[in-house]
């Protein structure tokens, strides 16, 4: 008997054994099946954050695009100002040194005003694609070379009055370009 009684207990060692494994696998099986499932959320989650970069993105080139043109029709309002002042001094030469020197200072004064924004438009346009980003970069450097333009003293009116009409047609050409796309 205690031969049948040891093969008959090998046979449920054995049975045993197998629900063992069976339950190995299945455990294996859920644990795998569970990280599948938390690696989809995670990156689900990646995929929103990353569409909801691109909308903000899309949304900050808009509103950047919006404060340029507000800040380019500024500029270009006072370029034409001082594009008019500069060109009334180039073909007037018999004017009192007080009034040329009120006029140059005012001159003066409203390059500052128009070059005063140059290093923020700089920072936002490169926002901004690489095409658009240098048609406002030669604007900027057209502006930057009007900046120059700051002694009373050693004012050349026709020099000014060039840099003035160069950077006004730079805008203009850039700009058209710009808008086209």
């Amino acid at each position: 008997m205690y031969v049948a009684d040891h093969l008959a207990l090998g046979g449920v060692l054995r049975r045993t054994q197998a629900l063992l494994e069976i339950e190995n696998l299945a455990g294996g099986m859920f644990a795998a099946s569970a990280a599948l499932f938390a690696g989809w959320l995670a990156w689900s989650a990646v995929q929103v954050q990353i569409s909801a970069e691109e909308r903000r993105a899309a949304a900050d080139k808009v509103e950047i695009e919006n404060v340029l043109q507000g800040d380019l029709d500024y500029m270009a309002e006072g370029l034409s100002s001082v594009w008019k002042i500069l060109a009334e001094l180039d073909r007037s030469d018999d004017l009192p040194a007080e009034t040329l020197t009120a006029r140059l200072e005012g001159v003066i004064y409203g390059i500052g005003k128009i070059a005063k924004n140059i290093s923020t438009i700089r920072s936002m346009i490169t926002a901004l694609g690489w095409e658009r980003r240098r048609a406002y970069e030669r604007l900027l450097e057209g502006l930057e070379r009007l900046a120059e333009f700051r002694d009373v003293n050693h004012f050349d009116v026709h020099d000014a009055l060039f840099a003035a009409m160069e950077a006004r047609l730079v805008r203009y050409r850039n700009i058209k370009r710009i808008q086209r796309h």
